[in-house]
């Protein structure tokens, strides 16, 4: 495979790529995601490190050289698709900038994060200080700080992707806890300008966040690489929102959809994602397709969800309309979807998600 500079951008891997994003039919790009490309995860399952974490005191040379000795082995290209290089996903970093407490789990390789002490009257302005001084953020100093040791210390073999951005949903669950959000949500005449106000202070907050990683990480051969490693001639993010697991339809509607439409509005090419057991009853990825910029919607096949055949008329449905990826857990899982890839009439990103090495 050829190093960077040496790529022939009418190669097949770019068509292929162009081909994905025009949802073209018979397109089919395969690849594997390996927790091992993110260092302080490993550590964190190795050494089963466990409780309060504070990302501010989190050493960036470290881990930026980590990082690099993590990737400098890797082929460029990963099955179809890039071999993306982010800085530290384990990182909650969306809910850390916004002031929530973060936690270590030790043995589930993850972290979590939890409400912070600012009484809720106090959130507006609370997040209207973060989003007009970003820079001067704690935790988005080290993001900047991180992803700027990265273009040095990689030059430009590796396109560089943002770390894990949780959307508005999923930052005000953590910062006023998930249950107390939604019970703010059940009561919409009370709560409605208030919850408007965070949302979109957060999804402010993400857009500025995701453009600073995409600016610092520079360019990859005229364009952007995502997480999900399809290249783009324009600039590429992930966008989720894994709090609509905990609404209704209509709370997802009336209060998450705006904003998830806001944030991919903002940039010109983005994938959605969506957990398998709310794909087919929350996420209204239909409307989201007519309203916003979207470009694909993502599938996260869950272990406990439905079954792929009890799926495939929502993901025919979906790659009818938008590209697909197809997240798999296992290898049955990406059997089971293989049987029936020549029945999508779009292109599709078939990935398998390699927990093993964990």
């Amino acid at each position: 495979m050829p190093e960077k500079g040496k790529f022939d951008k009418e190669s097949d891997i770019f068509q292929s790529h162009r081909d994905f994003w025009e949802n073209l039919p018979g397109t089919v790009l395969r690849a594997k995601v390996d927790f091992t490309r993110d260092p302080l995860r490993m550590q964190i399952h190795t050494e089963n490190i466990k409780g309060d974490y504070s990302v501010e005191r989190l050493d960036i040379e470290k881990l930026v050289n980590d990082t690099k000795q993590a990737h400098q082995d890797r082929p460029v290209v990963n099955g179809d698709v890039f071999e993306c290089v982010q800085l530290a996903p384990v990182i909650p970093w969306m809910e850390a900038i916004i002031g929530c407490r973060i936690y270590v789990l030790g043995k589930g390789a993850s972290m979590v994060a939890k409400p912070s002490d600012i009484e809720p009257v106090k959130l507006p302005q609370h997040l209207r200080h973060v989003l007009d001084n970003l820079e001067e953020n704690a935790c988005f100093k080290k993001l900047i700080d991180g992803y700027k040791g990265l273009a040095e210390v990689l030059g430009p073999k590796y396109p560089i992707a943002p770390t894990l951005m949780r959307g508005p949903g999923d930052m005000m669950g953590a910062l006023l806890g998930h249950e107390n959000l939604v019970w703010l949500m059940l009561k919409p005449d009370e709560n409605r300008e208030f919850l408007n106000e965070l949302l979109d202070l957060c999804a402010k907050i993400y857009i500025k966040t995701a453009r600073m990683q995409l600016e610092q990480g520079k360019e990859f051969e005229g364009g952007y690489v995502s997480e999900y490693g399809v290249w783009a001639p324009g600039l590429n993010v992930g966008v989720q929102e894994d709090e609509a697991s905990l609404m209704s339809p209509q709370l997802y509607n009336e209060f998450l959809l705006p904003y998830n439409i806001q944030e991919v509005d903002a940039f010109d090419y983005s994938i959605f994602h969506m957990h398998s057991g709310y794909v087919m009853t929350v996420y209204n990825w239909s409307d989201l397709s007519k309203r916003s910029n979207i470009k694909a919607l993502e599938v996260n096949l869950d272990l406990r969800g439905p079954t792929v055949e009890n799926l495939m008329e929502t993901m025919i449905e979906i790659n009818s309309k938008k590209p697909l990826v197809i997240d798999s857990a296992n290898e049955e899982q990406v059997k089971a979807v293989e049987e029936h890839i020549l029945d999508f009439p779009g292109s599709v990103l078939q990935r398998l998600q390699d927990v093993t090495s964990i």
